[in-house]
């Protein structure tokens, strides 16, 4: 039995309009509160072996926008704030049944998902008006290995949702609401993994995944259709961790390839709310490497991602950037490296360490409006750490020279057609831990 409880409570956005600084008439906190929890049973069934899993997921997400600039629009005194609620909650029951001592071990499952989210936005200063949109899933899937050394697995899965949406008719001030239902069925072609492995080399696998998201109801669709279709992803990905040089050189990969159709992005509407529209088609290929350079006493980490995510079939939607292709939020290249060493310092086991990143250029989104130039950055981090008996001191240094960069983000839609707006990386900030076994 576990269970993960995290409460988070922001006093204001973190997003700016003039470096790292922003004003606004009112404060615009956050809360983000999670509760999680799981309950496992396993035991014998004569000669198998039997585990029944159920795991249920509560999120709840609070956000509060300043919304002054629509005052005159709505017919208010300034200020206004526009708060939205947002929760989530998911059910899920797994079962598998195996006999890992047989000549040939396999195992046979099934899980059952269920999912329900929920969004409510109003003004406060024109009382409260709510913007529902439900979506239920349920899924089956089954995995089976096949033998000690090749080994492979498999998912099916079928889905169902159904979901209600806004009055079109000043959506915000109305009252009224209209259902808007959008049931769907659809079954993805199985996911499966294959890997061979070998002791003193590595492994390699290859593994077709496919997802799906059930058919929704987006506000900023089209006035006479509500319903915007489930988006598909079909991916294919051939990857590898194997030893070297003695064990001293440890190299990992993979060369990967998406699908995507029916993409969906965010959207502004007219009245400064989030939306969703289909996007269109898009293809994700690319090449990861990574490694871990072990020259002792300094050991050396690296990683790059090489990838192209294009939209390949743009959709008809008019108010979508058709020019620049470019998928968001996905750089075509970021990399890493960190150098440690270890050492002994007033007679006590310690070590110090760097790190550099780099995140290559992307975009925010389609939409005109909420595009912006993101990435092209790079951050420095250094550290150290000493154990004197019990106690375990460090020291880090996030973003050593105080390097600027917009994130991936965004902060008040009501106001990004008429102020800048970034959401900087974090910068220089000091760290002092310790720690005490006991």
């Amino acid at each position: 039995m576990s269970g993960v409880a995290q409460r988070i409570a922001a006093r204001d956005s973190q997003y700016a309009t003039s470096r790292l600084s922003r004003a606004t008439r009112i404060a615009e906190p956050q809360d983000n509160d999670f509760t999680s929890g799981a309950l496992t049973v396993r035991g014998p069934i004569g000669k198998l072996e039997a585990q029944a899993t159920t795991a249920y997921v509560d999120q709840e997400f609070g956000s509060t926008y300043d919304a002054s600039i629509l005052a005159s629009s709505l017919g208010v005194a300034s200020p206004v704030a526009y708060i939205e609620d947002r929760s989530a909650r998911l059910l899920s029951q797994e079962v598998r049944l195996s006999d890992p001592t047989a000549r040939h071990p396999w195992i046979i499952g099934a899980t059952i998902l269920h999912s329900t989210s929920l969004l409510k936005g109003r003004f406060t200063s024109v009382g409260d008006d709510t913007i529902d949109a439900r979506r239920d899933e349920g899924r089956t899937s089954r995995t089976s290995p096949c033998s000690p050394r090749v080994r492979s697995a498999s998912q099916a899965r079928s889905i169902s949702s159904s979901g209600c949406g806004p009055s079109r008719r000043r959506a915000i001030l109305s009252s009224r609401h209209l259902a808007a239902f959008a049931p769907t069925a659809s079954v993805l072609p199985p996911s499966g993994t294959l890997s061979w492995h070998r002791d003193d080399l590595g492994l390699v696998w290859l593994r077709y995944a496919s997802a799906v998201r059930p058919a929704g109801i987006s506000r900023t669709a089209d006035p006479t259709n509500l319903r915007i279709p489930g988006d598909e992803l079909q991916s294919l990905e051939l990857g590898w961790r194997i030893r070297a040089a003695g064990d001293r050189l440890a190299l990992h990969g993979a060369v990967f390839g998406s699908a995507w159709q029916h993409l969906r992005s965010d959207t502004v509407g007219p009245d400064g709310l989030l939306g969703t529209v289909d996007a269109g088609n898009a293809v994700n290929y690319g090449l990861e490497l990574g490694g871990v350079l072990n020259l002792s006493p300094i050991t050396i980490d690296f990683g790059a991602t090489l990838q192209r995510a294009r939209l390949t079939s743009p959709s008809s939607n008019t108010g979508l950037d058709r020019d620049d292709r470019r998928l968001p939020v996905v750089p075509d290249i970021s990399s890493r490296l960190t150098a440690s060493r270890t050492l002994v310092a007033f007679g006590s086991p310690a070590s110090v360490y760097g790190v550099a990143r780099y995140t290559g250029r992307t975009r925010l989104s389609f939409d005109p409006l909420l595009d912006r130039p993101a990435g092209n950055y790079a951050t420095i981090d250094a550290g150290a750490t000493i154990d004197r008996g019990p106690w375990h001191w460090s020291i880090a240094v996030d973003n050593l020279l105080d390097s600027r960069g917009n994130s991936f983000g965004f902060g008040n839609p009501f106001t990004l057609a008429t102020s800048t707006q970034t959401v900087p990386i974090r910068p220089r900030t000091i760290t002092l831990r310790a720690t005490i076994g006991l």
